[in-house]
């Protein structure tokens, strides 16, 4: 079964470097880089997600355009935090095996462990998520190392001493 994860938005944003930094322009922004982001990872991998954000300031969105086939983006209905909507949608799920929870959140975590389903680190997750498959079959295949006359070549040409 392919995997389906279930990520906390917010709880990624704050925890990967590349989205926390663009907080600093517009939370809009970090959201739209992070659905960018997972769009691009799902077009390399078979997989579901379902990004799930605090909707208490965002005002009215309709989730239907930013989601899609493999991506469902989901906003909470204010007061309602992210929290409680992503264990809801967890422990609804048909196959808790293929379920991956990505946050940090302990109290999500022991949730998700609770009902047989996998958490992943946002920062794990973002990890795994940049490798390029197809890029690292071709670093596999082509790689190789430099020979010491290939060095001293390079290093002529360039005009190093060696």
């Amino acid at each position: 079964m392919n995997p389906h994860y279930f990520i906390d938005g917010y709880n990624l944003i704050h925890q990967v470097p590349r989205f926390k930094k663009a907080i600093g322009h517009s939370l809009e922004q970090s959201r739209n880089m992070l659905m960018s982001f997972i769009r691009g990872y799902l077009s390399q991998r078979n997989a579901r997600v379902t990004l799930i954000f605090d909707g208490a300031d965002v005002g009215y969105v309709d989730n239907r355009t930013l989601s899609s086939k493999r991506l469902k983006v989901i906003f909470s209905n204010s007061p309602e935090k992210a929290d409680p909507l992503i264990m809801r949608l967890i422990k609804a799920d048909n196959n808790k095996k293929s379920a991956i929870l990505v946050s940090a959140d302990n109290e999500l975590i022991n949730f998700a462990k609770k009902i047989g389903t996998a958490a992943l680190n946002p920062l794990d997750f973002y990890n795994q998520a940049i490798k390029h498959p197809v890029q690292d079959e071709m670093d596999k295949k082509y790689e190789r190392p430099i020979s010491e006359s290939e060095l001293k070549e390079w290093m002529e040409i360039f005009g190093e001493d060696s």
